[in-house]
């Protein structure tokens, strides 16, 4: 261990380090994970986002989450004026663990504290018609 406090103290588990996040009060890995996801089009509404490759996060595919993880902050832009919503969905179903507000094209979530398990996997969607050329990103943190 190394610091002079309980939130300075470094914990090593599988290679990661993690540090107690005082606002989260949780033990959480130093490194963020940013996933990225967007659509091509002038008029995209409702529907799931691609990520690597083009790839749709909808029915049965996902970002699988190798460990316990946390989900830190979230933010979307789009060339898109008008109000729409960024969400995230969790194992294929149709339910939103969390959303965010898009105005005037942008839309920023810094002080998330979702909780994820292992095996779970993550779907990208938005919400809303005529979005021009939506891109939005999750960041997690590990969580011991």
């Amino acid at each position: 261990m190394i610091g002079q406090s309980q939130s300075q103290a470094i914990v090593y588990d599988g290679g990661v380090p993690y540090t107690l996040d005082p606002t989260r009060n949780k033990s959480l890995s130093l490194a963020r994970i940013v996933h990225h996801a967007g659509a091509h089009g002038l008029a995209v509404a409702n529907r799931y986002l691609q990520v690597a490759g083009d790839v749709a996060t909808m029915g049965d595919q996902g970002i699988l989450m190798q460990r316990a993880a946390t989900i830190t902050g979230m933010t979307a832009k789009s060339r898109t004026s008008g109000g729409w919503s960024f969400e995230v969905r969790k194992n294929g179903a149709n339910i939103t663990l969390v959303s965010l507000a898009v105005f005037g094209g942008l839309g920023s979530s810094p002080n998330l504290d979702i909780d994820l398990n292992a095996g779970d996997w993550l779907q990208f969607y938005v919400n809303g018609a005529n979005i021009g050329f939506p891109v939005a990103s999750v960041e997690l943190a590990w969580r011991l």
